[in-house]
């Protein structure tokens, strides 16, 4: 989803288009075939997806880690000078291994999966407007977007409100 939200962030920068959509989808097959690369941690088909809970846990976190120390270098972020972070979320243990990553402090994260479970690539987008409803969100404020997927693939980004 977050590459859409880029996508549709540049057109509206480059005056394409004035405000754009983005619908959440993640294709299994895409999923499936990316995943292989990566010792089968995470297999999916139309039915069912069965993956290996503490190998993407490992794997996703180093991935984590690695792009997360990039977004410091390009974004000049650093625990204290984010103002709200909103991750990717898909479960406790993921949760708490990104957020002790970070050293963001749990003031500054917008946590959804509490509420709602795994809503895959659709949870950008729900806890954005979670913190937007919940005001959250002010103009000026830096927002951290961290996604990862069990593709073991990773984008973090800044939305400056």
């Amino acid at each position: 989803m977050l590459d859409g939200v880029l996508v549709v962030a540049g057109m509206i920068e480059a005056g394409t288009v004035d405000y754009g959509l983005v619908v959440d989808a993640e294709p299994v097959k895409d999923l499936q075939e990316t995943t292989m690369l990566y010792c089968e941690l995470c297999h999916a088909s139309a039915d069912k997806m069965m993956t290996d809970a503490r190998g993407l846990l490992v794997h996703g976190g180093q991935l984590f880690l690695q792009t997360w120390q990039v977004a410091q270098e390009v974004f000049g972020w650093t625990a204290s000078n984010i103002d709200v972070a909103v991750p990717h979320q898909v479960s406790k243990k993921v949760h708490a291994q990104g957020m002790q990553t970070t050293g963001l402090p749990a003031d500054k994260v917008v946590s959804t999966y509490t509420m709602r479970g795994n809503v895959a690539s659709a949870s950008l987008g729900i806890a954005l407007s979670v913190a937007q409803q919940e005001g959250r969100l002010q103009p000026g404020m830096r927002v951290a977007l961290l996604a990862i997927g069990s593709g073991i693939n990773c984008i973090m980004a800044e939305v400056v409100w």
